[in-house]
């Protein structure tokens, strides 16, 4: 690796980041801007990362400093600005900048789900079943985006009491996606909202099988357990859960 070779540290950040070695992939990215301060790239990369690591304060710094010198990339560079203003709890400023990508790409789905994402934070849930409207109807190719777009659909509906709305919504996403376990969780708990307790432990079932480190699921199984008075078998359950993430009823 030449030392003033700033494409070469770059590529191998990219690669590091993609190996997970994050820290490893910021100090190669630290020094391709060190050598190249002008490569919008490198910023964008480095935001990313920093996204990872859950600096988000960081990453948006990279990614306003990413804009400012290639304004021609701002709509993929405003998208993941709005993810990580999510992650931060910064829901309006999020929705603005989805709003903004949403101006620069009206035929995109990805932008009007994320928005609809981040009202659904903001419990707008009507306004967020607008957006996700919308986004099943630009997804209509891609399975994977329409995937997300009918559950976070289905989650909205949840929100508004629309139980049998956001069942359809989920098994929608799952002739989709099937082999996604959130959504199987999230269908889930609608069956609880339904008093369907079997049928809840049948998905949270599903949603383990895909991911056995799944801990919302082990915990929401558990719950379930416990409504139809399972008490031995829900303490497991919780037990496990918290085995996976001492976190998870938070």
């Amino acid at each position: 690796l030449k030392p003033d070779d700033a494409q070469a540290f770059q590529n191998r950040a990219d690669v590091k980041e993609i190996i997970g070695d994050y820290a490893g992939a910021i100090e190669d990215y630290n020094q391709a801007i060190k050598l190249k301060p002008d490569d919008a790239y490198a910023y964008k990369r480095r935001g990313d990362t920093k996204q990872k690591l859950g600096d988000y304060t960081g990453a948006i710094e990279d990614y306003n400093q990413a804009i400012k010198l290639k304004p021609e990339f701002t709509y993929y560079i405003i998208n993941a600005r709005g993810i990580t203003k999510i992650k931060l709890g910064n829901h309006d400023e999020a929705i603005d900048d989805f709003t903004h990508a949403i101006k620069m790409k009206p035929d995109d789905s990805y932008a009007y789900r994320m928005r609809g994402r981040a009202k659904v934070d903001m419990s707008g849930y009507t306004g967020a079943i607008e957006d996700y409207n919308q986004a099943i109807k630009l997804s209509s190719d891609d399975p994977f985006e329409a995937h997300f777009a009918y559950k976070g659909r289905g989650n909205a509906k949840h929100k508004l009491g629309d139980y049998a709305g956001a069942i359809e919504d989920y098994n929608q996403a799952i002739k989709l996606k099937p082999e996604q376990a959130p959504v199987y969780n999230d269908r889930g708990l609608t069956k609880v909202s339904l008093k369907d307790y079997d049928g809840a432990i049948a998905d949270y079932n599903k949603a383990i099988k895909l991911n056995p480190k799944f801990a919302k699921a082990y915990h929401n199984r558990g719950k379930a357990k416990e409504a139809l008075g399972q008490q031995n078998a829900a303490k497991i359950d919780f037990d496990k859960a918290k085995e996976i993430d001492p976190e998870v009823e938070k």
